[in-house]
C-alpha cells in the first residue's frame, strides 16, 4: 500500500509541474484493395471531427500535416468500395504516424450499406470466432502489461487459470492448441519462460508498440492454418518511419528498454529495433514468488522495397528468461524442490511479398530454436530433474490470392517444417501423485521430423446477401507416417443492414509436440489428436460502432495421448500443472474429449470518447480417460464474464477499468491419510477434478497522461492490478516442510508506474 501511495503522488506530481503544450503532427499511409493489394488512387482520408483530410496520389499514398497532437478517428472511403473507419489513431508532436489502410471492395451494389461504417474490418466481419485488436487496444488495457495474450484473455470462450502465466485456454482447449504468426512467420511461442509442449508461459516477449494489428481467431479458422486444434492469433508488426529516425525510452516496475526506428536506402526500406530488461526483483513481494525471475528480448524488423510490387521483410524475435530459487525460499513456500531453469529462444524469417494483377503471394523461410537448462533438486544429493534440450525449427510458408471474379476468389498455398531436436533428460525417482515411487528415466534421444501441407480456399459470393467459403488441407506427417484430410466450410447469410447469421464445420488435426514424443520409442507412432468444429453465429450492429456477436459452439476431441500407469490424467491438460508434460512412458492414443458452450461479445470501438468490450460464456469441457470415465477437464470454468472499458475526457487523460469473474477449475483433493503417511500430495483417486476452486474475480485500473512537448511526448500511466486486493487461490499444493495442505495465492494488489518517452 506504501509503493501504491508513492506511485499516485508521483503521477499527481507529474501532472501539476510540467506544462501543456499544443504542438501539431501529420498522418501518412497507402492506401489499398484488402484482397488483391492494388494501389487505390484518388481514396479520400478524412480526419473525423475536423475539416483536415486528403486523398491518394499515384502512388496510392497520402499525407495530412499540421494535426493538433491527440487521438483521432480517421475514415478512408473509395468509389466501389466499403468505407474503412480507423479508431485510436494518436498524432504525436512533430511526428508521422503511419496509417494504412485496406479497403474491402463493395459485394451489395443495389443499396448504400451505410450503418457499418467500417468499424470492424473484413475479415471480422465475414468470419467466426474472430475479433481484431489495433495497437493502441492492446498497449493500454489495464491488466494486460503490454502483454497480447492477456488482452486477448478477455473475451469469451478464453479461461482463466493463474495470474502468474498468460496461457490461453480456447474453448476449453490446451495452451498447446494455439498457433502464433508475425508477418506470415510462425513464432512457436511469443512468450518468456516457455514451457516445452505448449505455447504459454509467464508474460509476452512481443513489443506491443511493434503490433500494428492483431486478429485473434477462437475456432472455425478456414484452411490457410493447419496444424492448430483450438485457435490461431494473426500478428502484424508496423513498419519503421521511412523519413526520420525516432526513438523511445519505456520504463516501468517490470523492467526498462527501448527503441528506435528509422528509414534506410533513401526511403526504400525502414527498420526497427527494441531491446527490454527486467527488474522484477523489486515487485517480488507484491507477486508472492519467493524469487526474482529475470527475462530480456530484442527484436526487430527491416523492410525494403525491390520494386512497387516486390518487398522484403526481416523478422527476428529473441528471448532470454532465467529463474532460480534456492532451498531457503523453496522451504519458506513449503517444498522441497530449488534450482533454476534457463530459456534462450529465436525465431528468425524473410518474407517476400509478391504483387501481381489480380492477387499476390507471401512466401516466408524461417528458423526457430528454444534451448532450455534446467535442474531440480529435491535435497542437495537427489536430483529431482535435469535437462539439456533443444528443438528447433526450418519452415517454409507460401500463400497465394487470386481474384477469379468480382464474385469469387481463391487462396491456396503450401507449407514445410523440419524440425530437429536434441533431448537430454534425466527424471529421478519420487513418489507420484497416485502415491507411488516411480524409476527414474533417463533419455538422451535425437528426434527429427518432417511435416508437409497444402492448401485450397475458395470463396463465392453466390448472390448479394449469401457468401459460401469452402477450403480443404491436406498434411503429411513422416513420423508418425500420418496423412491428414481436413475439409472445411463457412457459410455466412445477410439478412439486412444490420444482422448477419454465419455457420461453419471443420477437420482439424495438429502433431504432438516432440518433447512427449521423445520419451518412449513407440510414441512416435502415435496418432495425430484431431478437432472437429462446429459453429454458428449472429451478428448485429448495435450502432455504427458497436457490434453484439452470439455464437454457439461445439468441439470434439479425438486421439489425445493416455498414459496406462496414470488411468486418470489427461496428459495435455495435467502435464501443464504437474509433470511439465515429463516423465511418462509407452502412451497410447485413445483419448476423447469435447467441449461445447455459448459465447457473447459486445465491443465498441472509439468513435468518440468511450470504448469497451463486455464478454460472457458458458461452456462445459469435459475428457474420456483411460478406464473410460467422463470427467471434467483441467480448463471447464463453466462461465466467464469481463469487462473492458474506457473513457478518453480529451486528449491529456485516459481512464480505463477491467473486470472479470471466472467459475472455479476444477481439482482433486488429497488423500490425507497417504499424503500425511509419505509426506508428499497423493490424490483422492475417487474424486479426480470433482471439486471446484472458488470463484475467481480481478478488478484492474489505470490512469494514462500525456504531455505533449513541441517535439517530444511523454506518457505517464498508474496500472493498478487486483485493486481490492482479492486472494484468489491459485492451487492447493501439499507443504513438505509442515506436511500439511496449503494454498497458494495468485497476486495481490500491484501496483505498476509506467513511463514512456518518445522523442
Amino acid at each position: 500500500m506504501k509503493l501504491f501511495k508513492k506511485a499516485l503522488t508521483m503521477v499527481v506530481l507529474i501532472a501539476i509541474t510540467l506544462p501543456a503544450q499544443t504542438p501539431t503532427g501529420s498522418l501518412k499511409g497507402v492506401v489499398t484493395d484488402s484482397k488483391t493489394k492494388e494501389l487505390l488512387i484518388g481514396a479520400n482520408v478524412k480526419v473525423q471531427g475536423s475539416v483536415l483530410g486528403a486523398s491518394a496520389n499515384m502512388n496510392g499514398e497520402f499525407e495530412i500535416k499540421k494535426i493538433p497532437v491527440g487521438s483521432y478517428v480517421v475514415t478512408f472511403s473509395y468509389i466501389g468500395y466499403q468505407t474503412v473507419t480507423k479508431t485510436d489513431v494518436i498524432v504525436r508532436s512533430d511526428r508521422i504516424t503511419v496509417l494504412n489502410a485496406e479497403l474491402p471492395e463493395k459485394e451489395i451494389q443495389s443499396k448504400e450499406v451505410v450503418v457499418t461504417g467500417g468499424y470492424f474490418n473484413n475479415v471480422e466481419v465475414k468470419s467466426l470466432s474472430t475479433v481484431g485488436f489495433n495497437q493502441e487496444e492492446i498497449r493500454r488495457a489495464p491488466g494486460a502489461a503490454g502483454d497480447i495474450s492477456r488482452m486477448i484473455a478477455i473475451l469469451p470462450g478464453v479461461s482463466q487459470v493463474a495470474d502468474n502465466t498468460n496461457d490461453l485456454m480456447v474453448r476449453g482447449g490446451s495452451p498447446f492448441e494455439n498457433g502464433f504468426f508475425v508477418d506470415n512467420i510462425q513464432i512457436p511461442n511469443i512468450n518468456h519462460f516457455p514451457v516445452q509442449g505448449a505455447s504459454g508461459g509467464a508474460i509476452g516477449i512481443l513489443n506491443v508498440g511493434f503490433i500494428e494489428e492483431a486478429k485473434f481467431n477462437a475456432g472455425g479458422f478456414n484452411s490457410t492454418f493447419g496444424n492448430r486444434l483450438s485457435s490461431v492469433t494473426e500478428i502484424k508488426f508496423r513498419e519503421g518511419n521511412r523519413e526520420i529516425f525516432y526513438s523511445q525510452l519505456d520504463f516501468n516496475l517490470g523492467g526498462f528498454g527501448g527503441s528506435i526506428e528509422g528509414p534506410f536506402a533513401n526511403g526504400k526500406g525502414s527498420y526497427l529495433l527494441s531491446a527490454k530488461r527486467s527488474y522484477l526483483d523489486l515487485i517480488v513481494g507484491a507477486i508472492g514468488t519467493g524469487a526474482a525471475p529475470r527475462y530480456g528480448d530484442i527484436q526487430g524488423k527491416v523492410v525494403f522495397d525491390i520494386d512497387q510490387n516486390n518487398r522484403l521483410t526481416l523478422l527476428n524475435i529473441f528471448g532470454n528468461s532465467v529463474y532460480k530459487i534456492d532451498l531457503k525460499q523453496s522451504n519458506e513456500n513449503g517444498s522441497n524442490l530449488f534450482g533454476s531453469t534457463e530459456a534462450n529462444q529465436n525465431s528468425v524469417g524473410i518474407n517476400w511479398r509478391w504483387l501481381w494483377k489480380n492477387g499476390f503471394s507471401n512466401t516466408s523461410v524461417s528458423y526457430s530454436f528454444l534451448k532450455t537448462d534446467n535442474k531440480w533438486n529435491q535435497s542437495e544429493s537427489i536430483i529431482r530433474k535435469e535437462e539439456n534440450n533443444f528443438e528447433g525449427a526450418v519452415r517454409f510458408r507460401n500463400t497465394n490470392f487470386l481474384k477469379l471474379s468480382k464474385s469469387s476468389d481463391l487462396e491456396f498455398g503450401f507449407d514445410l517444417e523440419s524440425e530437429i531436436t536434441d533431448y537430454k533428460i534425466y527424471f529421478g525417482s519420487y513418489t507420484n501423485r497416485l502415491g507411488l515411487t516411480t524409476d527414474e528415466i533417463k533419455i538422451n534421444n535425437k528426434l527429427n521430423s518432417l511435416r508437409s501441407g497444402i492448401y485450397f480456399n475458395y470463396s463465392w459470393n453466390i448472390s448479394e446477401k449469401f457468401n459460401a467459403n469452402w477450403g480443404v488441407r491436406g498434411d503429411y506427417y513422416n513420423l508418425s507416417q500420418q496423412f491428414n484430410f481436413s475439409p472445411r466450410i463457412s457459410l455466412s447469410y445477410t439478412l439486412n443492414d444490420l444482422v448477419t447469421v454465419k455457420a461453419s464445420l471443420g477437420k482439424y488435426y495438429q502433431n504432438l509436440p516432440m518433447y512427449l514424443l521423445t520419451q518412449n520409442e513407440s510414441n512416435k507412432n502415435l496418432d495425430n489428436p484431431n478437432a472437429t468444429h462446429l459453429v454458428l453465429g449472429i451478428d448485429y450492429l448495435l450502432t455504427e460502432n458497436t457490434k453484439l456477436t452470439l455464437e454457439a459452439y461445439r468441439k470434439d476431441y479425438k486421439n489425445f495421448p493416455l498414459d496406462p500407469n496414470d488411468p486418470f490424467a489427461f496428459l495435455v491438460d495435467d502435464g501443464r500443472t504437474s509433470n511439465m508434460f515429463g516423465g511418462y512412458g509407452k502412451l497410447e492414443s485413445t483419448g476423447k474429449a469435447f467441449t461445447q458452450g455459448i459465447e457473447l461479445l459486445i465491443q465498441k470501438k472509439l468513435a468518440e470518447d468511450f470504448y469497451g468490450i463486455i464478454s460472457a460464456s458458458w461452456f462445459k469441457s469435459r475428457y474420456e480417460d483411460y478406464s473410460s470415465n467422463w470427467r471434467d477437464r483441467l480448463y471447464d470454468n463453466q462461465f466467464l464474464f469481463g469487462i473492458v472499458g474506457g473513457y478518453k475526457p480529451n486528449k491529456d487523460w485516459e481512464f480505463s477499468i477491467r473486470w472479470n469473474i471466472a467459475g472455479g477449475i476444477p481439482y482433486t483433493p488429497f488423500d490425507l491419510e497417504k499424503s500425511k503417511q509419505l509426506n508428499v500430495g497423493v490424490i483422492n483417486k475417487n474424486k479426480v477434478n470433482s471439486e471446484r476452486y472458488p470463484t475467481y474475480h480481478n478488478l484492474n485500473l489505470r490512469v494514462d497522461k500525456n504531455f505533449y512537448f513541441n517535439s517530444t511526448t511523454l506518457v505517464v500511466y498508474l496500472n493498478v492490478m487486483n485493486v481490492y486486493n482479492r486472494k484468489n487461490i491459485a492451487a492447493y499444493l501439499w507443504n513438505e516442510v509442515k506436511n500439511e495442505p496449503k494454498e497458494m495465492y495468485q497476486w495481490g494488489l500491484i501496483p505498476i508506474l509506467g513511463i514512456e518517452y518518445k522523442f
